[in-house]
């Protein structure tokens, strides 16, 4: 990006600062209305990934301010729910295996990650290519949750409805 390391350095702290809003923005949320645990999970996962996917597209340093407050935004809303998800998936019994694991797979995606980001940097000389494939790997994860989700809505709700029309 050219970017001096001052600026660079302010670009963290900004993306830092908006993971803490968004760390408070979905406490709130989630404290005020619980059944937006899930939603906000998901929500939260695409919007950072588009996030990411506009990173390069945009070569206004100002932009880039804003894009990444907004993913520090929406990663922090993310982060915030994920016990919350977790919870919900597993029940509080197994909710330190399963916080276990999480990290497990966070580590393998770190170790796999960086390598591959490297290599396409080094194959097509661009590093543009790696905001898109990170951003569209986020998103693509929001969408599997949301497409699981809503799966699983409408296979409870015809259950429900084989169930009351037996009664």
């Amino acid at each position: 990006m050219g970017l001096e390391s001052s600026r660079g350095a302010f670009l963290v702290a900004v993306g830092g600062f908006g993971g803490l809003c968004g760390c408070l923005l979905s406490g709130l949320l989630v404290q005020c209305i619980p059944c937006l645990v899930l939603p906000v999970n998901h929500v939260s996962l695409i919007l950072a990934g588009a996030a990411t996917c506009l990173t390069p597209v945009f070569t206004e340093y100002y932009v880039i301010i804003m894009l990444s407050v907004v993913f520090g935004v929406f990663i922090g809303m993310f982060e915030t729910v994920q016990p919350l998800v977790l919870i919900q998936l597993v029940g509080n019994e197994w909710l330190t295996d399963a916080i276990g694991l999480v990290c497990m797979y966070h580590g393998i995606g770190i170790l796999i990650g960086l390598p591959l980001t490297g290599y396409v940097v080094d194959v097509t000389g661009d590093l543009n290519n790696v905001f898109f494939i990170g951003g569209a790997t986020i998103a693509a994860a929001g969408f599997i949750c949301l497409c699981l989700q809503c799966s699983f809505f409408n296979e409870s709700h015809q259950r429900l409805s084989r169930e009351v029309g037996n009664l």
